[in-house]
């Protein structure tokens, strides 16, 4: 999913990665390098040779591996991180998700989607920033 060009969406990308439960509370390790599981590092080559990300910074969600990596737009690993997905198993969410509110949401449409989605910054309801995905179905990236 391609993600934006400019060095500031990088950069909250890279924020919103550390920010995740794998950090430590003072910081990253300057000698822990992140790693990609090799699904996203493949399907990272086909981006990349493609040229899918249209010249674009991109993240990739390997949904069996629970595991997100940010890659800048040449295809270098920014971060990788533990990713929270949806309860459910399938690739499409359910219609008229993103009007639910999240109590009236079932464990069987906690669904996290499989695509290509061109994502922007944004914030929720709530003020906080985050990373829309696909706004009209409320899937976003952000810490937890």
């Amino acid at each position: 999913m391609a993600v934006g060009s400019g060095s500031a969406l990088t950069a909250m990308v890279f924020a919103l990665l550390l920010s995740a439960p794998a950090a430590s509370a003072g910081g990253r390790d300057a000698a822990v390098v992140p790693e990609a599981t090799a699904a996203s590092e493949d399907l990272r080559s086909w981006v990349l040779k493609t040229g899918d990300n249209q010249g674009l910074a991109f993240v990739i969600v390997d949904k069996r591996e629970g595991r997100v990596a940010a890659y800048d737009a040449e295809g270098l690993l920014i971060e990788a991180a533990p990713a929270l997905l949806g309860l459910a198993t399938g690739d499409d969410s359910p219609p008229g998700i993103g009007d639910r509110a999240l109590a009236d949401i079932g464990p069987a449409d906690r669904i996290t989607p499989a695509g290509r989605f061109v994502a922007r910054l944004g914030e929720n309801l709530s003020g906080h920033v985050v990373l829309w995905v696909d706004y009209d179905d409320a899937i976003s990236l952000h810490p937890v």
